[in-house]
């Protein structure tokens, strides 16, 4: 996969949690409720492929990845939370949608 291709699954990614996730709290809460990584990823893309989003499992995987100074200033509690081991299905999906903003944003 090339670098446009990275960024376009991003984008992709992004857009699955602004536009229809923000609007599905139904959908939202049963994908809060998973605890393994492996299992997020593959319901995400699953519901994304329902609804007509196009992203893989390695996309959201690299999305919940944390790579080590990536992030500029501190963390929120909540953020610190989402990076810390065993954090919860919720957890994961709120520092998921905050890297993504910053897709958006700069994107």
């Amino acid at each position: 996969m090339d670098d446009e291709e990275v960024v376009m699954a991003k984008r992709e990614l992004a857009r699955f949690f602004s536009e229809y996730l923000a609007q599905r709290p139904d959908v939202r809460a049963q994908l809060e409720s998973i605890t393994n990584s492996a299992a997020i990823a593959r319901a995400l893309v699953a519901e994304g492929q329902r609804a007509g989003f196009e992203f893989s499992e390695r996309d959201v995987q690299d999305a919940m990845d944390v790579p080590e100074g990536s992030h500029q200033g501190e963390l929120a509690d909540a953020e610190l939370e989402a990076v810390a081991g065993g954090r919860s299905g919720g957890e994961k999906l709120k520092y998921m949608e905050f890297k993504l903003k910053e897709v958006l944003i700069t994107g």
